[in-house]
């Protein structure tokens, strides 16, 4: 479908709706065995608006605790139509850090599903309980909803309104609302259109939540272009079902995180079946020529796109890599700046570096990020006014980078300490500032070192208190109550003292390089019998470790939800399919002890990995 330039001055409703009117028959979502037309999605987003539109368009965002699903998709859609921006929360962040958000936003309103609402009911006054999302699409369908289902509202939204926040770690330890009005969202939307023409045809895989903030461009690029937004519940099956998935929905538009693309392509025993699939979305971790070989050792049809964005400035520039591309070996380069954004490379004082220099990337355009909500210092530090270009705005954004002599531009990591973690933008002074609340931790850094098989992990360094023992099992509980699963390091060392530079600051360049002693961790129970020495041998390669006990955690070790993904895999490639496991078995068994007797069960059950997310 068509999307005219001057539909960026519109609003994101305006655009959805333009939509339905030309596809209203046409499939906009399939999620847990539900599939919604475009005339479905916008009549259940209408229902729902109704219940928004009494309280005033300039109150507080909405916040959105609903999740992975069509659910958050509806809300979305319907907060939008009411006038109103949102705000996605994912309901596996500690309580209290989603209390903090709320606090920031000053949130009235929350759309929430009934298995959170006590969650939600501590977030806002006003609760919106929604139905579940088969009940909201029988309500579409039926005409006695029809008068109310078929209305849409006009709010009169204008294209500077803000449309959502999203939260990102802070350095001083309090999470930041980066701003999105509409303008900025539909010109990254016109831009995915424009470069990759989605239409009707196009099925775009949707992998996580809103609130991961990647996945905007999937929901808005699919919903706002005619296409098909297809759910798939990753965080529940891992990647094991991925390629079979893939194959059944027939995904033309993919965007996976790129450690978790590497771990689907590891475990790949043949080549998939993939013919619909002609392009694969990387962003947010450095890609290697090796990388691509691999891909295209498994996908060799498939156009791979390298790219960096922000959440303050979206898409900054992008690299397309075909098929018959060569690729040098190295970092890839990010490629050239998008349509409508000019990358400058900058000193500390402001002025452009010399060609081939490193330098700090700026963005000029009229297409960035409003600021920071509730932050005016914060915004006008990293937002400036251009001299004589009205409406053109520089954001400088805390990235190296460098120009190689054919224009491509090469990021080289950040100029403070933020990092990325599995797709996930990581600042390790909130993780120090919450270690340092802690009563036994005297001093504490975060740094990043790479794990067994190169992705960066994140390694707490301590000093303890006189009087406490290392505990890492204890340390890393405590930390999940206040932050959440991707902020918890990985690793924990125990230091006499931590070392410092000549300034006197904690020299965080030597312990990255160092690998102090971490907590002890004795085997007092050493695995037994085959089948828990086969998956010891898995959880040391997995987790990098010598020796294991049988009664571990898993995730006390160290593990994730990538590395759950591996030991899964692993093992049911050994023995499926009679012993093949959910990757939700190592959650409720997250010992050797545990998992073997789960895979026992399932052997002797006939058990097979399911391609359904667990009830």
């Amino acid at each position: 479908m068509d999307f005219p330039r001057d539909a960026i001055e519109g609003s994101l409703s305006a655009r959805f709706e333009a939509v339905v009117r030309r596809h209203a028959d046409q499939p906009a979502l399939r999620c847990d065995r539900l599939a919604w037309s475009y005339r479905d999605l916008n009549r259940c987003a209408n229902l729902v608006a109704c219940r928004l539109l009494p309280a005033p368009a300039a109150a507080a965002p909405v916040l959105l605790l609903l999740g992975h699903g069509a659910l958050e998709i509806i809300a979305l859609l319907a907060v939008l139509k009411s006038g109103r921006a949102y705000v996605a929360l994912d309901p596996d962040t500690p309580p209290a850090r989603l209390a903090t958000i709320a606090a920031d936003v000053g949130a009235e309103w929350v759309l929430t599903r009934r298995s959170l609402a006590p969650l939600a009911a501590a977030l806002a006054p006003k609760v919106v309980e929604l139905p579940a999302a088969a009940t909201l699409l029988a309500a579409a369908r039926d005409p006695d909803f029809a008068a109310v289902a078929e209305r849409d509202p006009t709010p009169g939204t204008t294209p500077d309104q803000l449309a959502s926040l999203a939260y990102t770690s802070g350095s001083t330890g309090t999470p930041k609302g980066v701003m999105r009005s509409h303008r900025c969202s539909l010109h990254r939307c016109w831009l995915f259109q424009r470069d990759h023409r989605v239409g009707a045809g196009d099925r775009i895989a949707h992998l996580f939540g809103c609130g991961f903030v990647a996945a905007e461009v999937d929901v808005y690029g699919a919903l706002l272009n005619g296409g098909c937004l297809c759910c798939y519940p990753v965080r529940e099956l891992g990647f094991g079902p991925l390629a079979a998935w893939l194959a059944a929905e027939r995904i033309t538009l993919l965007h996976p995180p790129p450690a978790w693309w590497r771990r689907f392509l590891d475990h790949l025993s043949e080549p998939p079946d993939l013919p619909a699939l002609r392009t694969v979305f990387l962003a947010g971790e450095a890609v290697h020529g090796h990388d691509v070989a691999r891909m295209r050792r498994w996908l060799p049809d498939c156009i791979i796109e390298h790219r960096l964005s922000s959440s303050e400035s979206s898409a900054i520039a992008r690299h397309l890599i075909t098929p018959d591309m060569p690729v040098a070996e190295g970092a890839l380069p990010v490629g050239q700046p998008v349509t409508d954004k000019e990358v400058l490379l900058l000193a500390a004082d402001g002025r452009a570096v010399a060609p081939g220099e490193v330098g700090e990337i700026a963005v000029q355009s009229r297409y960035l990020s409003p600021g920071y909500w509730r932050q005016p210092a914060l915004t006008a530090s990293k937002f400036v006014a251009v001299a004589g270009q009205p409406g053109m705005r520089r954001y400088r954004t805390g990235d190296l980078g460098r120009l190689a002599p054919d224009g491509n531009l090469f990021h080289l990591g950040r100029i403070d300490r933020q990092v990325k973690i599995r797709g996930h933008r990581v600042e390790p002074g909130e993780i120090e500032v919450a270690l340092q609340g802690l009563d036994s931790v005297a001093a504490a850094a975060v740094v990043t070192r790479p794990d067994p098989v190169g992705d960066p992990i994140l390694v707490a360094c301590l000093t303890l208190r006189p009087g406490f023992a290392a505990d890492a099992d204890d340390l890393r509980a405590r930390l999940a109550r206040v932050l959440p699963a991707h902020l918890l390091p990985s690793r924990f060392e125990f230091h006499p003292a931590l070392p410092l530079t000549a300034n006197g600051k904690i020299d965080r360049v030597t312990l990255a390089a160092a690998r102090g002693p971490a907590s002890p961790a004795p085997v007092e129970t050493p695995p037994r019998g085959l089948l828990e020495e086969e998956i010891a041998g898995i959880w040391r390669t997995v987790l990098g470790l010598e020796a294991v006990d049988r009664s571990a955690d898993f995730f006390a070790l160290g593990g994730d939800s990538l590395r759950a993904a591996q030991v899964i895999a692993h093992l049911n490639r050994e023995h499926a399919p009679s012993r093949a496991l959910p990757l939700t078995a190592l959650y409720q068994a997250p010992t050797i002890a545990g998992l073997a007797e789960r895979a026992e069960r399932a052997r002797a059950a006939g058990g097979a990995l399911s391609l359904t997310a667990p009830g």
